[in-house]
This record gives structure tokens, sequence and C-alpha cells, in this order.
């Protein structure tokens, strides 16, 4: 898998060179744009599970595309979300989840801005405002 991987980051390298476009750049507008017949397919997909599988699959394997360890940065954020969803009072959850996770978005947001300042590239916070 990794070699694939390694292979497709060539891959898009050489053509966003080509063009003048940086990599990442390139593989977001690939995703989006594949996400257009596959979010047309799930519509055809009967029950919640499989539905929900679906997209599980579709969602890890475009984010390890786009940044191969933001994956797991994502997975284990929407895991312990939904942890505190279980386990909280169902009267304040609501608060106390949207709390952590604008304070999660917000330090790799600021973070973003310190370190690459000027430069537009795919980090960490991309991957939690599109989930």
């Amino acid at each position: 898998m990794i070699d694939f991987l390694d292979f497709l980051d060539s891959y898009m390298s050489s053509i966003g060179g080509h063009y003048g476009i940086p990599c990442d750049q390139l593989k977001l507008v690939i995703v989006l744009l594949l996400g257009i017949p596959l979010g047309f397919l799930h519509n055809f997909i009967s029950g919640p599970f499989l539905r929900n599988f679906y997209s599980f699959i579709f969602g890890a394997l475009f984010q390890i595309f786009l940044y191969r360890t933001g994956f797991l940065l994502t997975l284990s954020i929407s895991l312990s979300l939904y942890f505190m969803m279980f386990f909280l009072p169902r009267k304040n959850c609501g608060f106390i989840v949207f709390i952590c996770s604008l304070a999660a978005l917000s330090y790799f947001h600021i973070k973003r801005m310190i370190v690459y300042i000027f430069i537009f590239s795919i980090k960490k916070a991309f991957f939690l405002i599109l989930g």
C-alpha cells in the first residue's frame, strides 16, 4: 500500500510540476471530483449500516490519499468525540462536544498560521474542517 501511495505521490508531483500546481492541491481537486460520482452512488445503497460503511471506507481512502498520517488524527479525534457522546449526559453532551471539537480545530488553525505563514498547504486543520 505504501509503495502504491509513493507511486501516486510521484505521479501527482510530476503532473503538478508540469502544470505549475502544487501536489497537495492537485490531489484535493481529484478527490473533490471523485466525490461527485461516489456521492451519487451513495443514494443507491440501502440500509444505514452499508451507507455508513461505504462513506467511512471512501472517506478513509481519500484522507489516506491526501494526507497519509492525517487520517489517524481525524480518526482519533472522531472516536474520542463519539466516546464523549456515548458517556456524557445527554443534557450537556452537545455543548461539551462542540467546545472540544472547536478547541482542536482552533489549535491546529493557530499552529498553522504561526508555523506556515503565507504558505498554502493542506495540513491537519483542513481535514478537521471537512470532517
